[in-house]
């Protein structure tokens, strides 16, 4: 279980490429060489283009985000094509929804939004580059070694009204930015506090920097269950951490692990409440904390989870 995650080619909506600035006064910028090369492609090969011309085409002379996406979630040529074929409207229809100028115009607009908010909280905050790319239909978005942040506009532009989910999308994927990013060996991945953590502080930023709620208690099916939750999820980190002493997790790591990331939802649980258990940490730690603003910060550097908890005043709830 390995955990992860406009002409030219080269251009951004407001700058070049090569342009991209990591000062903390940088606009966001918008790359988009990987959508005007797929939707050329889909004007020269059809709605439907076969495994070989998406490699030829589009993967293999596409941005180092693309490669990296491709790695972490689209699976090779062969996948993206049995997706497109499954639905051949979709990225058609999210072209047309977000490839234009004015789409892009927004979309860059909403980016500039999403950054000064993030520049109220923390004000020297950079905006890792944005690159827009066309996916399988498997994520969203995420963010990359670089760092970079990638968006799939074949989910993201699914619908008419795809700028709120953007901005949303943004705000969360903005905060792993600074995040550290940690190699295969690291311990932090064999932790699923830490990976709550992470998670968690993508979701209160995100939820702060939109004005909304950034304490996880709109999660009604979730509050109701806290103290049950929380105690499963203690139980379930001893237990990965337990088996999972090696280069790979053993069956019984992997799931404990996956009852909190990395599932589907379920008519009896929801998916991905490890976020949530994140998120109700981090609301903690900062509403206790004397300095909020150190404590802000330390969701972007994620140092020592064990003190996180034990300062949020949930370590009692989780004891055995």
């Amino acid at each position: 279980m390995r955990i992860g995650r406009t002409m030219g080619g080269a251009m951004c909506v407001l700058a070049l490429c090569s342009c991209v600035s990591t000062s903390p006064r940088a606009p966001a910028v918008l790359i988009t060489g990987d959508v005007d090369r797929f939707d050329a492609l889909m004007a020269r090969a059809g709605p439907t283009p076969d495994a070989a011309t998406l490699q030829r085409d589009y993967l293999a002379p596409g941005s180092a985000a693309l490669q990296a996406f491709d790695r972490e979630t689209i699976g090779g040529a062969a996948r993206l094509s049995d997706a497109i074929a499954g639905q051949p409207t979709r990225w058609r229809d999210a072209l047309e929804r977000c490839g234009t100028d004015t789409a892009r115009a927004a979309a860059q607009a909403d980016a500039q939004d999403v950054l000064q908010a993030y520049r109220r909280v923390f004000a020297d905050f950079s905006a890792p580059p944005i690159h827009l790319l066309l996916g399988a239909d498997h994520s969203s978005g995420m963010r990359l070694p670089g760092p970079r942040v990638a968006i799939a506009l074949e989910r993201v532009c699914a619908t008419p009204d795809w700028r709120p989910g953007f901005r949303t999308l943004l705000a969360h994927e903005f905060a792993h930015a600074p995040q550290p990013e940690w190699p295969d060996d690291a311990p932090q991945r064999r932790d699923l506090l830490a990976w709550a953590l992470r998670e968690g502080a993508a979701d209160y930023l995100g939820a702060l920097v939109r004005g909304d709620d950034p304490s996880g208690a709109g999660n009604a099916w979730a509050m109701a269950r806290e103290a049950a939750l929380f105690a499963e999820f203690h139980r379930d980190r001893a237990t990965m951490r337990a088996h999972w002493q090696g280069a790979a997790p053993d069956a019984v790591a992997i799931e404990s692990g996956t009852r909190w990331f990395w599932n589907a939802e379920s008519p009896e649980r929801p998916q991905d409440l490890g976020y949530w258990i994140g998120q109700r940490i981090w609301h903690g730690y900062v509403t206790r904390a004397p300095d909020r603003t150190q404590a802000l910060r330390r969701l972007l550097t994620l140092d020592d989870p064990d003190a996180v908890l034990q300062n949020s005043g949930y370590a009692p709830a989780v004891a055995d």
